[in-house]
């Protein structure tokens, strides 16, 4: 069996093509998360600003320098989005600000 080389990989796009996908990318992640933030469900606003950098750079890095932008792009990051931030729920679920308080309802009048 003759030895095949590994394919070439693609050439590297130019850092103003890949500085508008990384955008692009970047909009469409916070455009899904925000729904998430709004529900109360991401703790903190720099919490949200976390989760939209790390799920920016790991479509980044999955690309792996494809920074062509077509119909099934958006769709691709909201479904990765979507299941990364399920397993995230599931590690840190939210939390009730409302939980920490007393109990008004058992306090005796004055």
């Amino acid at each position: 069996i003759p030895f095949l080389p590994p394919p070439p990989l693609p050439a590297p796009a130019s850092p103003q093509a890949s500085r508008t996908f990384r955008e692009q990318v970047g909009q469409e992640v916070v455009q899904t998360l925000s729904k998430h933030y709004h529900q109360n469900r991401i703790a903190s606003k720099d919490e949200f600003k976390h989760l939209c950098r790390k799920y920016t750079h790991i479509v980044m890095e999955k690309e792996h320098g494809n920074t062509a932008w077509t119909e099934e792009t958006p769709i691709k990051i909201k479904k990765f989005v979507e299941a990364s931030f399920a397993k995230y729920l599931k590690a840190h679920p939210p939390q009730n600000p409302l939980a920490d308080l007393p109990d008004f309802d058992n306090i005796p009048p004055i």
